[in-house]
Order: C-alpha cells, then structure tokens, then sequence
C-alpha cells in the first residue's frame, strides 16, 4: 500500500477492529501509540515541486471546496485538497531537509537551528525556505538534492491533535472561523492546515515515501537527537558537529503543562488527557478520525 493511503492512519487504524473495546486503557494506549512505520521508511523520491514551491503552488482546489462547502452548500467529500504548501526547510552546507508538520512538535526541531532571513544567522548552520527561484540561483536540480540531502520530518498519532481540533470532524475549526470570518494574518487556511492530513507532504507523486527519517512526537527526547546524529554521520568532514539539540515542548497545551506540574515527565505530559476525552465521546470519534484520516 502507498504512503499516502498507510501513514495517515498511524494508530488509529487499530481503532474499528476494537470496537468492542470501551476501557479506559485502550483510548489511552489509543493516543499514546507512536508511528508503526517511522522506522520503516525507505525515500522512493522527491515531494512534486507544485506542492511545496509558494510560486507552484495552487490554492484554486481548495477555494473551490470552500465555495462548494461553504457558499453553494453542496456535498463535497470532507478530506479537502491542500490548503497551504508543504513547508519544507533546507540547509545546503549539511545537505539536509526538513519537512515541517504541523502540531508535531515541529518548532522545536527548527528552533534548534538559526533561519537564515535573520540578521545574526551563521550561514553555515541555518535553515531556508525552499523554493525553486533559490534552487536555480545555486544551480541545484531539485530532483537532485532530495536524492542527495537527508530528508527528515515530524509525526504525531492523528488522534491527539484532532481530538484537540474538536474531534468527530476536524476540519471544523476552519469551517467555523470561516463563518464568521476570524481571520488572523493568514486568512482562511490557518484553521484547515493544522488538522488536514500531512501525506502529501511527505511522500512522492504515486505515493510513495518521500522521507529517510521520522522524527515520532511520541519519542521526541530519543528520534531528534537520532536526527542530528545521522545528519552530522553523513556531514562534509570539514564542517563542525551540528550540536547536542534542545529538547523542549514550546507549544504545550495546558492541560499538558498541568499534567507536568503533577510530576509527570515531559514527553508523557504531552500526550495526556485526549483518552479521557475519547472514552467519553466513544468509539464513534475513534471511527470518525480513523475515516477522516484513512
């Protein structure tokens, strides 16, 4: 089977053949379960160019599934086209890429690193959005350097973000602010691109996986360092070590700053409290996110 149609559903593909299953421990384990194909990945090729260059990039599919959703009131399948280009992150002296996911602890990966639009950036250890026009100033094919470079992203078991996005339908954020039009700097799509599903940024054109490694949000503290040690293993000899990285949660929800009060260790912490709200909802969200997902 594919990328795309495999590692959205992570561990809620378990989700309907429990449905039997109504204890406590099963919607913990539930959200807890990390990644069954993080350590699995073999790169198949690159992410198509249109789905990640801003310039390439169609936000047309999308415009029209609002409309259709929104303004004409007609049915439209609920897994909508992309609604933001992939972000994908470059550094040229390391030869690595990372793909950054949303709610998948993915600012903390970047935060390890300098940008290289800031002024202060050590131009040797910083990340730059790719881009086409930026690839042809250096004269590199980008075929070429996702063959060549270290491809790395982030997961996160889809029931935890979408349960913190309002569950059953998680796109329902993005229909609601759209309604009322509560719009921040980024308009429409801020609410659709946190929860939609991330496969069309880590794989290839036929579905294939696009990625060397997965950095697994239920494993943060043991897959980033694992990262950096792979990207410096692969590094021109020349160059320093890329250092130890900082391991922290810098988007926390609440609840999970509170579990961390109680004593709780800080990746843990991070993964608490979406089981409660499953066992209260029912195995009808478990099947609802595993099919909007699948």
């Amino acid at each position: 089977m594919a990328l795309a149609g495999v590692i959205l559903v992570l561990a809620c593909s378990l989700a309907p053949l429990a449905a039997g299953d109504a204890t406590s421990d099963f919607y913990a384990n539930l959200v807890a379960q990390p990644s069954a194909l993080a350590r699995n990945v073999e790169k198949k090729g690159m992410v198509p160019v249109e789905r990640w260059d801003d310039k390439l990039f169609s936000f047309e599919p999308f415009h029209q599934w609002i409309m259709n959703s929104s303004i004409h009131l007609q049915r439209v399948h609920r897994n909508y086209p992309m609604s933001f280009p992939c972000g994908v992150w470059v550094n040229h002296y390391y030869k690595f890429i990372f793909i950054r996911n949303r709610k998948a602890a993915s600012t903390t990966v970047t935060d390890n690193f300098d940008k290289c639009h800031y002024k202060n950036a050590n131009p040797k250890l910083c990340l730059e959005v790719a881009s086409l026009e930026r690839l042809k100033e250096r004269d590199i094919d980008p075929a070429t350097m996702w063959k060549d470079y270290f491809v790395f992203t982030t997961s996160r078991n889809p029931c935890q973000p979408s349960f913190s996005s309002f569950a059953r339908d998680p796109s329902i954020l993005g229909k609601i602010s759209n309604l009322f039009h509560c719009f921040d700097k980024v308009g429409m799509y801020h609410d659709y691109y946190h929860t939609e599903p991330v496969a069309p940024c880590i794989s290839t054109a036929e579905g294939l996986p696009a990625v060397d490694y997965i950095i697994r949000y239920e494993n943060l503290t043991h897959d980033l360092p694992e990262a950096v040690k792979l990207i410096n293993e692969r590094r021109d000899p020349s160059l320093p070590p890329i250092p130890e990285p900082k391991i922290y949660w810098k988007k926390k929800g609440q609840a999970a700053r509170s579990h961390e009060e109680e004593g709780i260790e800080s990746s843990t912490a991070a993964l608490v409290g979406h089981g409660d709200k499953y066992h209260k909802c029912g195995m009808q969200c478990v099947r609802d996110i595993y099919e909007y997902f699948r």
